[in-house]
């Protein structure tokens, strides 16, 4: 009886002391200190089953087995249902760190911008030349702030500071200190997204060889709704009757497009011609801007079927654009027929150098 009375008073000293660590963690400890909490709870359940499986050893019989089991499941679904408890607090432990972070890294960078407008103002004061120079100053200064707060706040609180000036800055902080301005979630990652705004479509025949090759030509636009990145390439792809036929990219420089143009003061229609530029892979992509530019891509050995009348490519071909961001994660832009997409207008090509068969070079060859 005596070591039944010692087992029971060790097991419940033992119990109570690690349930008290773990939920004195869970109030005080830091979102690094939750392991030690759930490593506590997790104890306490297999220290149980481990008395329960004890006890029916020694005192259990066929009939009470069943309860026993019954226990020792409660001792399991404890450990399951704690270590997701901790995790889940974890996880609010740390998006509530992460948060103050970066309300002290905004709250910082709003009054460095406070004091930069202190500064430029004070230049303004001066002479002429003075003035001129603090309002180029002043409106770098604006973009750079509206930039900002496009990237870590809202679109609102950039109207905000366009109507206000720097005093909306310093209701930002209020806020901030206050509890009163709801930051919104960081985005960790790129979301890009986008549309092929036109597309030039040119497919020739290889007749000796009976198939086709195809040349895109494409204006993108691309936006990104996550962490700011840069195009790092794209990828083209080819879909029909379920073969895949990649593409190589080709450079666009040389090339114009050709549009009509027409004024009030001019009686015809005219043309102008305006060059293509490269989609730009060195710049950024923020949730605050977006990108334009031209893609140039080539797919070889098209089977003839794959080709429709006039030459356009089939309805039932599928078109399928990606973007890689700077991580090198791909992200879907278009996957489609070519059937929905509105014409470029008209793409003029450099002109192919002219080739001689009786050259003095291949004469002298001979």
């Amino acid at each position: 009886m005596l070591n039944i009375l010692l087992s029971v008073a060790v097991y419940t000293s033992v119990v109570t002391l690690l349930i008290g660590i773990g939920i004195g963690v869970l109030a005080l400890g830091g979102s690094d200190d939750f392991r030690v909490a759930k490593a506590c709870f997790v104890v306490v359940g297999f220290y149980t089953a481990a008395k329960v499986v004890h006890v029916a050893v020694r005192y259990g019989d066929w009939g009470t087995y069943p309860l026993f089991a019954l226990a020792v499941a409660g001792c399991l679904w404890f450990c399951i249902e704690a270590s997701g408890y901790v995790d889940r607090k974890r996880e609010d432990k740390i998006a509530k760190e992460i948060r103050t972070d970066r309300e002290a890294f905004i709250i910082r960078q709003l009054e460095e911008f406070i004091n930069e407008e202190r500064q430029i103002a004070r230049i303004s004061d001066g002479a002429l030349a003075g003035s001129l120079a603090g309002w180029g100053e002043m409106f770098t200064f604006r973009g750079k702030v509206e930039h900002f707060l496009a990237l870590h706040l809202t679109e609102d609180h950039v109207a905000r500071f366009q109507q206000k000036g720097v005093y909306a800055l310093h209701e930002m902080i209020k806020e901030l200190l206050d509890g009163g301005l709801i930051l919104p979630p960081k985005n960790e990652v790129a979301k890009l997204h986008g549309e092929i705004i036109c597309q030039e479509i040119t497919s020739v025949l290889n007749a000796k060889d009976k198939y086709y090759d195809c040349f895109l030509i494409l204006q993108v636009r691309l936006k990104n709704d996550g962490a700011p990145t840069m195009t790092s390439r794209w990828q083209l792809d080819m879909y029909w009757q379920g073969v895949e036929y990649p593409s190589v990219r080709q450079p666009v420089s040389g090339y114009y497009v050709k549009r009509p143009t027409k004024h009030a003061d001019e009686p015809q229609m005219l043309f102008e011609s305006r060059p293509l530029t490269e989609f730009p892979n060195n710049e950024e992509i923020t949730n605050a801007n977006y990108k334009i530019g031209w893609l140039h891509f080539s797919v070889g050995t098209l089977p003839l079927s794959a080709i429709g009348d006039f030459q356009h490519l089939h309805k039932d071909v599928i078109l399928k654009l990606q973007a890689f961001d700077s991580k090198d994660r791909a992200h879907l832009i278009y996957e489609d027929s070519s059937e929905g997409l509105s014409g470029c207008g008209r793409i003029e090509r450099p002109k192919r150098r002219e080739r001689f068969t009786d050259s003095p070079i291949k004469q002298i060859g001979q």
